[in-house]
């Protein structure tokens, strides 16, 4: 089983992100879309674990929320990775609770490298990916839209659990279940 660990995105931030989605499809750019279910902020992706490891996962996450207070999280801009170049990825990034989340993440990745061996090498850049482009066909279209939008405002949300979630390739995309939500909790109280 493949497994993660993230952040969900609350129901009107996923509205506001397929409504951009839409308007981006005008594009005709060759687009793979992150489905509306399927939208989530990744702490760190696991990797293909057995059933022992995916309960050491949980295990730490438990450990790990506990050390974390609930905070809010603002969604604002639009933009593509790699930033120069043909973009690979479209993505809107963490505004409000973006110093936060670099934290969870750091501290997430630390944990659960030393449980499942997988490191990431990226810089950690709090996102949500809302699609994955496939080729060049209209990418001029859809680069000019990008940037149009790009000051858009997703909204604000509360961060108060973090999600271990399973993984299934599917041919229509990855199919994603929920193994353990962990609230997070004041380690101050």
């Amino acid at each position: 089983m493949r497994i993660f660990v993230a952040i969900g995105v609350d129901q009107e931030i996923k509205n506001k992100v397929v409504e951009v989605q839409e308007q981006l499809k005008l594009s005709k750019a060759d687009v793979r879309w992150v489905a509306k279910d399927n939208l989530h902020l990744t702490l760190h992706f696991c990797g293909e674990v057995n059933d022992q490891q995916a309960q050491d996962i949980i295990h730490t996450c438990r450990g790990l929320a506990s050390e974390f207070a609930p905070f809010s999280l603002g969604l604002k801009h639009l933009g593509s990775f790699p930033p120069y170049g043909d973009p690979r990825l479209i993505w809107t990034g963490v505004e409000n609770g973006r110093e936060e989340a670099i934290t969870l993440i750091e501290a997430t990745k630390r944990h659960l490298t030393m449980v499942t061996g997988v490191t990431e090498k990226k810089d950690i850049s709090p996102h949500l990916t809302i699609g994955r482009i496939r080729t060049t066909a209209n990418i001029g279209v859809l680069t000019t839209q990008l940037h149009k939008l790009a000051n858009l405002e997703f909204g604000t949300q509360m961060v108060d659990k973090i999600i271990v979630m399973g993984s299934k390739l599917k041919p229509t995309g990855p199919q994603y279940a929920v193994l353990e939500e962990i609230k997070l909790a004041d380690p101050g109280k």
